[in-house]
Formats: structure tokens, sequence, C-alpha cells
């Protein structure tokens, strides 16, 4: 192929690319709409709107001429540069995953979860499961029909977790979980022979303005640019990577919990960091975001757990803390407050998980997210065995389907192998925060608030490549090996044995 031909070729895939980029913007602004405050009466509307935008995706997504340029690109992909030839391969395994589901029922699935997630929303707030059960049974139905369509090798599932971790697999996530279990499990067990710390404090009423305060000024310390993005509350913390310079995130603020707005304001900063520090080549490209979800958590875990609950940040937030709220904190000594933040207890739900429980969450979603794909699990019997499957891991039972089965947004979405990236997230942040200690005095800095040399490392390993590498791929680039659950459990043991006297 000559260069001209060459350049016409790659000009029309630049077309094409620039087209989906403003489709999936232009849903992307529905979508933080109807997050942030749009009229519920405004579902239908919504829906269908985006209903038509998923039409118009799939259309350019899986013509004709966008099967040539990609078929042209492939045979010529030794002269193609790095970020081509990997765009090129995720348009790929997009036209390969796209193009086997018939366009009108893709876009009437499109439709259908936008419609699901306002339904799951009125049912989590009337706490009925009942409500939701057939939006979700249709999503269960249609993936299943989808599966069929697209082929698979092994378990269905397969597929799904692929999507949002590319290369895993159902065999690779049960050894995975399997070592968390003979880890975490018998270091559970001793932690709950112990006397509790006492965290009652942290439950008085806290003033929500003051909070906001707070909750800005972490994410200025962290490196999260507000300038370059939006900061606003939502009843499900969530990043909308809208591009590189606009970046949202929301929170979450309850007046009688000092921790929660905290802990998610700096998690979603996390993911915000990652998603404003990408190389700005890359940009109005699908390689402007996280290399996988499991990596993009990382981000948010590394910052929320490995930094923010550290004894050395605790150690500089907690007189802050102190003067902003003296009538709460003036009489708490350190140890007490540190022993609260850090405090191991299984609770109900997920988001607001001490960091030992939290993948034992990650598990029961896990185990019914497998059975509801393979068949072997109904939505009708969902709720019981969530219930089962909660006192069988962590030793609690939701009083109702709002702290149950209802509690997260995730499934009303169609996000079917999310969920296992929370848990390979917190995986993924423990190496990088070993190999990052190698080279930088992280206690040192924490103990100072001074996070620039945290994120700069951060920045210069992880963020500036966006998706240009697959996980495995960057995980090694990074550390020299692939993923290692061992990191991450040497952390909880290490962490909480000093903390419980263990």
């Amino acid at each position: 192929m000559n260069d001209v031909k060459l350049e016409s070729i790659l000009a029309k895939f630049d077309l094409k690319i620039a087209q989906l980029n403003a489709l999936n913007y232009a849903s992307s602004m529905m979508f933080w709409d109807a997050s942030t405050g749009a009229p519920k009466s405004g579902v239908e509307a919504r829906s269908r709107a985006v209903g038509v935008l998923s039409g118009f995706y799939h259309s350019i997504s899986t013509d004709c001429e966008f099967k040539e340029i990609l078929d042209q690109l492939e045979l010529h992909k030794a002269d193609l540069s790095q970020e081509q030839n990997a765009l090129r391969k995720h348009f790929q395994k997009e036209y390969n995953k796209i193009s086997k589901i018939p366009a009108a029922e893709y876009e009437a699935f499109q439709s259908h979860i936008s419609t699901s997630a306002m339904v799951w929303e009125q049912a989590k707030e009337n706490a009925n499961f009942e409500q939701f059960k057939p939006y979700l049974e249709t999503t269960i139905e249609t993936l299943k029909k989808f599966a069929s369509y697209r082929g698979y090798e092994g378990h269905p599932y397969n597929l799904y977790i692929d999507d949002f971790e590319p290369g895993m697999t159902v065999s690779q996530l049960n050894q995975f979980f399997e070592t968390l279990k003979s880890r975490l499990v018998p270091l559970l067990n001793q932690i709950r022979a112990k006397q509790k710390p006492d965290k009652g404090f942290l439950k008085q009423s806290y003033a929500i303005g003051k909070q906001k305060e707070i909750a800005e000024m972490l994410l200025d310390c962290i490196g999260f640019d507000r300038q370059r993005g939006m900061f606003e509350e939502s009843v499900h913390p969530f990043t909308m990577g809208v591009a590189i310079d606009d970046v949202r995130l929301t929170s979450h603020y309850y007046e009688k919990d000092l921790l929660s707005a905290m802990l998610s304001s700096v998690h979603e900063g996390g993911h915000g960091i990652y998603e404003q520090n990408v190389d700005h080549k890359l940009s109005g490209t699908p390689l402007a975001t996280g290399a996988s979800n499991g990596f993009h958590e990382s981000q948010s875990r590394i910052y929320e757990n490995n930094f923010f609950k550290s004894d050395a940040f605790m150690a500089f937030l907690f007189p802050i803390l102190q003067e902003k709220y003296p009538e709460n904190l003036e009489s708490i000594t350190y140890e007490t407050f540190f022993k609260a933040v850090n405090c191991v207890e299984p609770s109900l739900i997920r988001i607001e998980a001490d960091e030992l429980t939290y993948a034992l969450h990650i598990l029961v979603r896990y185990e019914l997210e497998l059975g509801l794909i393979s068949g072997t699990q109904s939505v009708a019997e969902l709720p019981k065995a969530w219930y089962d499957k909660m006192e069988q891991y962590l030793g609690v039972v939701p009083m109702n389907h709002s702290e149950g089965v209802l509690q997260d947004v995730h499934w009303s979405e169609a996000l079917f192998g999310y969920f296992p990236t929370y848990a390979l997230g917190s995986a993924y942040a423990a190496q990088l925060c070993y190999y990052m200690k190698k080279e930088i005095n992280v206690d040192q800095q924490l103990r100072k608030g001074d996070f620039g040399p945290l994120t700069k490392w951060l920045n210069e390993k992880v963020h500036q490549y966006g998706a240009l590498y697959e996980p495995t791929e960057l995980i090694e680039k990074i550390t020299g090996e692939t993923l290692n659950v061992n990191y991450y459990c040497d952390y909880l043991e290490q962490k909480y044995k000093k903390l419980y006297d263990l």
C-alpha cells in the first residue's frame, strides 16, 4: 500500500473515531444529567434518545465501510504507530462484539438499560425488589442471548469479564478469589475475636456544609484538578471521564457519617486523576481512559486505602478534622481515631465496607453473577441467595432489599463482569504501592500531606498510557511481573495484625 492510500484510509478511520466519540459524548451528557438532578419525569424521553444514539453507534461501528477500513489496517499494521495499532485492535474487538448482535436488538437493549437504571433507583428507595425484578430478568435473558450471538470459550461469563478486564477468565478469577478466601477469612476470624474499637463518635452529627469543604480540600490535596472537572452529588458516587480536560466526579453526604463522603471523594478522585493525566495524544479516542476497569479501580483504591487510611496520612488529617469539628473530636485521641477509621466490622453495604472485608462483598456478587449468567441462579430467588451468601461470608443479613440485593446500580445497567474488577483493583493497588515504596518514602510524604511525588509517580508509570497497553502488559511494564494477589494479602495481613495486635 502506498503512503497516499494509507493516509486516506487513516483519515477515514479518524473520521469514524470522531463520530463514535461524539455519540459517546452525547450519551454521557444524558447519563450525567440523569444522575445529578434531571427530572425523573424525563426518563422516557432520555431512554428513547439513548436508544437512538446507540443505534447510530451500532450502525457506524458495524457498517461495511468500517469493516473494510479495519481489514486494510490489519493488512498493513506494520506501517502503523503504536497508538494506531492499539486503536485498530480496540475497534476490531468492538466490531467482533457488536456486529454479531442484530442492530434492532442492540438499540432496544440500550433503551432498556436506560429505563432499568431509573426503575432500580425507585425500587431501591422503596426497598421493593419486585418492582425491579422484571427489568433484571430481561437484562439476564438478553445477555445470555447476546453471548450465544457472540460465541465464547468455556463459561459465557468469560465474555463479560473480558469486556472489563481483557484477558481475564472465570478460571483465573476462581483461583484469585480462592487465594483471598484462604488468607483473609482466617485473619477476619482472628479479628472478630478481638474487642471492637470505639467508633461511635464517627456517627455523630457532622454538618454537611463542612463535609463538602473537606471533600474539596482532599481532592485538591491528592491532585485532582477541579478547574478541569466537576464535583457534584448523586445517589451513587461515580466518575465520568467525558474528556481528558472534562472529568466529572460525584459523592454523597450523610450527616451522621463523617467517613463516607471523605472516602468516596478520595476514591472517585483517584479515578479522576487517572482520566485527567492520560497523554493528550490519545484525546478523543477510546484509549483516553484506563487500561482496564481493574487498573482504573487500582487508582481509586490506592488513594482511598493505601494512602488515605494509612497511619501516616491520618496523622496529618486528624488535626484538621479536629479544627473543623471541635465539638465532636476535641476529646478523641489520635489512636482512637485511627483505629476507628480502620475498624474491621462485617457490614451490609459494599461501598461502606472496611478494607479487609470489602473483597468478600465482591465474592458474593461474583458468585451470583456466575449463577445468573449460567442459569443456575434464578432472578426470583436472588434476594434469598444474597442473604445466604452474606451470612456465609460476612456473618450479616440484610433487613430489607435496599441494603441487600438492590444496593448497587451495576446490574440495572447490565454491567455484568464489572464487580470482580473492584477486587482486582485492590490487588493491583497493593502491587503498585509495593514497588512505589522502593523509589519513594511514601509515609514521609503522607505525613506532610504532600501527594505530589506519589501522584507524579502514578502519572508517569500508569496514567499517561491510558488504554495503550492491556492490563497484563502494563503491570509487567511497571513491576516486572504479572498481577500477584499475594501483595494484596501481605499488605492486609501486615496492616491488620499490627492494628489488632495479633
